[in-house]
């Protein structure tokens, strides 16, 4: 064998160590890679259906608005008002230019309103009035009509008026409204905000992941550069008799150098090779064992082609460090000249050791050398970045993740967004002396930055949140907010700023003033605090509703002295036919630790029924109950705090099923004459404006709609009859009607039940419309196709579920087509545990939504810090084994005197120790300044939230212990491996007869011929 493969080839054992640790180096970042990846990966597909198809951006003036919506074709500038009302209260007035925003809303499905031909609309009046709204300019009494439209994206207090109207008024600025190029894209506006914002939130949330997992590989390579370096140096002085002959024998410097490169290129390539390997295996092992334990996780963990170009970055820049050193360890030999390079290894065997402060004998060390104070402190630099990450991490999300207290949620939910809860329900736990705060939480975008709105009552938050305010006041007007110091140093807000939001979910902006600044523990000052109302038009939320309920303390370990069975809403028919019973649904919950009863009254006009319900502890229960009907006309339903009209008519009154609320003009929806008991009517006369029609056999009919307008519908047969009112509009658009069925409607938890989607075109015209099927977290897309007063029926096959409640969704274009609700069946013990789902104690709303979208991380987490402690070590024990290699003469002479194994080891740990307690400070110092650097820089904020690093008694002392185990460990896993060598082999080792230091009683090679 020539000199040239005696370099390339014969790995020693500690170079098959060396491609080791760079596996588990590279395991761990493909772990993390993977588990980052399929986290965002899973919140984007949860928010996919919710694509931004449009921005507004708020400017000062209506001039800048008028100039830079002039570079965009299709913007529409939309002046603004101050306006203060009657009551003195403030609010907005917006002129919208009644053709260009038609047009807007027909392209992009957002709906901006319609102004009157006259005077100004409002969401806030139910009846057509006069006020006289006062704005900068001046003072004008004006026509206040309803609002006609079913939603729009500006809030109910704001008026919605023609452009003449907000330019008397006085205009104080002005939107910049445009069509967003592509729905799907991946960044946001850098200016403004998206009218919807979940998908974009989610999507700059991942985009700071992979930010913080590419500054997380450069710590990576700087491990594997070290381990590398400390072979290479190894493996060089192994090998200094034969790099002298090849010299001698006219090798050049540099022929040999990049022996060492492809040596040191070849090791990195296989350790990275087998790190994937390992990374992909123990990643989806760990879900499979999660599993398998009953601690489900929803996480897909795959290598897609995204996660593969994540991948090759991170490799690209262990390979290339660890090359580099690679380099840097060989040049000293390969450039000096053939005869020096004895004298060279002799110097770095012979001599003391030395002490690193002059001659103190503190820190003077016996066997060791203080030259391996510089890689270890490279390597516990990183180490103490990561323990200082997770612990500033975990003690800014703890109280968001993890609180004191509990919270409740609806039961059967697939995530606390998702829930709905009556707020007042808030009011039955504090008549019980329990600190409850109902919210809302929005996840929204400003100026291109991710931002957590949570919609509050303050009082109640800063009950159950202990925040303080620390500048100006709480909010006092629904447009009025708060927002905590690190979100206000994150977006540069300050008390008397107003800033402009988007819709989450639904379609929506509104604007809001900073009155106040708050801090509070964690990630919860991380978070822009508006009103409920506000939250509510953001989000999907009706009036009255919140989504959770949090509680300073755990429900379940209070006693509850008032109430403890809430009504939560009811559910009746709008009309009932007289001398029949009226079927009330009413949705209760048990909100104490231990069963309850209550008596329900409900009560229609002047008759009163009860019945008594017991519900197990947190239980929630849809009761039914009938109460009679008698007396004809408008009645109001009554059960505790709620309240709905019901109009109770003649058994064979009319009415009209099917009938939308708003259609298209010259468009001819089909309905269905019906009598209040639901028999179709047929041959009954339909008047469409001046158009007759008549019913068919099954009651149905086509209504004739013309011209944009308010159209009256009369219906007459026999002696009865029905008028209705329809409204026509260019901006509505044709919807799909659909009705949902479940088989089996009982499913078990074994059991993957099929939905039917039956699927009917009222219209005149074929409808193509792409529906979307959802169900606890699961998604089924189907595009369908209806041809004009037909109807079609599209098949799902679901997943299974666990035990409890579930709601059935099908939406098309964000519109609700039809809703089903079931219940999965199981076992006692599950169905118990699912019917208290709905409260979790020593958690958050946003710790609920982490865990029922991506399930139990705890094993995927436990598994990376694992990888990461074994990377970790693996390098540091590369570092001593450079160090001691090294020194092994002296351990041989040691050992040829007599010294005992045992000794040698006191001596090398006691060395490990003196280099660590001076590594452990400097690689704290050095941690600590590049991570508060990376937090200046912005690198550290994820999801709007910032991570400040911090160095509470809890990290140093993690940082303390852990770095010492580190070094001590590594000391004695290397020096138990120099010990058991023979004196005999450490002395021909370190003379240079033996290229491997005995370890496998290799000879030298003799030299080829090697050239340039």
């Amino acid at each position: 064998m020539n000199a040239r493969s005696g370099l390339l080839g014969r790995w020693s054992r500690r170079e098959k160590l060396a491609v080791l640790v760079i596996a588990l180096t590279v395991a761990f970042l493909t772990g993390t890679t993977l588990v980052l990846s399929a986290a965002s990966n899973q919140t984007t597909a949860i928010a996919t259906e919710y694509t931004a198809n449009g921005t507004a951006t708020y400017y000062e003036s209506p001039q800048e608005a008028r100039e830079r919506a002039a570079t965009e074709q299709s913007a529409i500038v939309v002046p603004v008002a101050n306006i203060t009302q009657p009551d003195g209260s403030q609010t907005l007035a917006v002129g919208l230019p009644k053709q260009r925003s038609g047009a807007f809303q027909r392209t992009t499905g957002i709906p901006l309103g319609t102004p009157p031909a006259t005077g100004v609309a409002a969401g806030t009046v139910h009846n057509q009035t006069v006020q006289q709204l006062q704005g900068r300019d001046a003072t004008v009494t004006v026509s206040v009509t309803p609002r006609t439209e079913q939603s729009s994206v500006f809030p109910s207090q704001w008026y919605i008026a023609n452009t003449s109207t907000v330019s008397t008024l006085g205009p104080t600025g002005a939107f910049v409204i445009s069509a967003t190029a592509s729905p799907s894209q991946a960044t946001g506006p850098q200016h403004g905000v998206p009218f919807q914002s979940v998908l974009l939130f989610f999507v700059q949330g991942a985009q700071s992941l992979v930010t913080l997992l590419t500054i997380t590989s450069i710590g990576g390579g700087i491990l594997t550069g070290v381990t590398v370096f400390s072979v290479t140096r190894m493996s060089v002085r192994d090998r200094l008799p034969t790099i002298r002959i090849l010299r001698s024998t006219g090798a050049s410097p540099r022929a040999v150098l990049r022996i060492f490169v492809v040596r040191a290129g070849t090791m990195t390539g296989v350790g990275l090779c087998l790190g994937y390997a390992f990374g992909v295996i123990l990643t989806n092992t760990a879900v499979n064992v999660a599993v398998f334990a009953g601690l489900p996780t929803s996480l897909n963990v795959r290598v897609t082609a995204a996660v593969a170009r994540q991948l090759a970055i991170v490799y690209s820049c262990i390979g290339g460090l660890s090359i580099l050193s690679g380099v840097l360890a060989a040049l000293p030999a390969v450039r000096r000249p053939p005869a020096q390079l004895q004298q060279t290894v002799a110097r770095t065997q012979v001599g003391e050791s030395g002490s690193l402060f002059g001659d103190s004998a503190l820190f003077r060390l016996r066997l060791l050398d203080w030259r391996a104070l510089v890689p270890s402190m490279a390597t516990l630099a990183v180490f103490a970045t990561v323990v200082i990450l997770v612990g500033s991490l975990a003690g800014m999300l703890a109280p968001l993740l993890m609180g004191t207290g509990s919270t409740l949620t609806e039961p059967g939910a697939v995530h606390p967004v998702a829930s709905s809860l009556p707020a007042q329900s808030a009011d039955t736990l504090r008549e019980n002396g329990i600190a409850a705060s109902p919210e809302i939480l929005v996840f929204s975008m400003h100026d291109g930055q991710p931002v957590v709105v949570r919609g509050v009552n303050y009082t109640a938050f800063e009950a159950v949140s202990e925040a303080e305010l620390t500048q100006g006041h709480p909010p006092r007007q629904q447009r009025q907010a708060v927002v905590g110091d690190d979100l206000a140093k994150t977006l540069g807000l300050s008390v008397g700023d107003q800033i402009t939001l988007g819709g989450s979910t639904d379609p929506g902006m509104t604007r809001v003033q900073i009155v106040g600044t708050y801090t509070a523990p964690g990630a919860v000052d991380d978070q822009l605090l508006v009103s409920l109302p506000v939250a509510q038009h953001l989000s999907t939320k009706r009036q009255g509703t919140v989504q959770f309920i949090r509680t300073k303390k755990p429900v379940d370990n209070l006693e509850m002295k008032g109430p403890t069975i809430s009504v939560l809403g009811i559910t009746a028919p709008e009309q009932v036919a007289s001398n029949t019973s009226v079927p009330v649904h009413i949705r209760v919950q048990n909100f104490a630790p231990k069963p309850a009863t209550r008596t329900l009254q409900v009560g229609l006009g002047n008759t009163t029924v009860t019945e008594t319900v017991t519900l197990n502890a947190s239980e929630q229960r849809t009761v039914t109950m009938r109460v009679p009907t008698s007396a004809r006309g408008a009645q109001t339903l009554r059960v505790a705090s709620h309240t709905q009209p019901v109009r109770v008519r003649s058994p064979q009154a009319l009415q009209l099923r099917g009938v939308p609320s708003e259609a298209p003009p010259h468009s001819a929806p089909r309905v269905q004459v019906q009598t209040i008991q639901g028999t179709p009517v047929e041959n009954a006369t339909v008047r469409v404006g001046t158009d007759t029609v008549t019913s068919g056999p099954n009651g149905t009919v086509q209504l004739p709609l013309g011209a944009a307008g308010r159209t009256q519908i009369q219906v007459q047969y026999q002696n009865r009859s029905l008028t209705e009112s329809i409204r026509v509009t260019p901006n509505s658009q044709r919807q799909l009607t659909a009705r949902l069925q479940l088989s089996p409607p009982q499913p078990s938890i074994v059991t993957r039940p099929t939905a039917t989607l039956i699927v009917r075109n009222p219209w005149n015209q074929t409808l193509s419309r792409t529906v979307q099927l959802t169900a606890s977290g699961q998604s089924r897309t189907r595009t369908v196709t209806v041809a004009p007063r037909n109807q079609t029926t599209v098949t799902f096959q679901l997943g299974r579920q666990s035990p409890g409640s579930h709601t059935l969704r099908a939406t098309t274009g964000g519109q609700a087509l039809a809703t089903a609700n079931y219940t999965v069946t199981g076992s006692d013990r599950l169905v118990a545990a699912a019917a208290s789902s709905g409260q979790q104690t020593g958690s958050t709303g946003i710790g609920r939504a982490v865990s029922t979208a991506f399930g139990n991380l705890n094993i995927l987490f436990g598994v990376l810090i694992v990888l990461a402690g074994l990377m970790t070590i693996g390098s540091a024990a590369a570092t001593f084994a450079q160090a001691i290699h090294a020194r092994q003469r002296t351990l041989g002479v040691y050992r040829a005197t007599g010294a005992p194994p045992r000794r040698l080891l006191r001596l090398v740990l006691g060395d490990a120790f003196k280099i660590a307690s001076v590594a452990v400070i400097g690689a704290t110092v050095l941690a600590f300044l590049a991570t508060r650097l990376l937090a200046m820089m912005g690198y550290l904020t994820i999801y709007g939230v910032r991570i400040v690093p911090t160095l509470s008694p809890l990290t140093l002392a993690g940082l303390t212990i852990g770095g010492f185990a580190v070094m001590l460990v590594s000391a004695f896993l290397v020096t138990s491996v120099f010990i058991r060598t023979s004196p005999v082999n450490l002395l021909q080792s370190s003379s240079g007869q033996s290229q491997h230091h005995g370890e496998q009683g290799e000879t030298e090679s003799m030299p080829g011929d090697i050239g340039d």
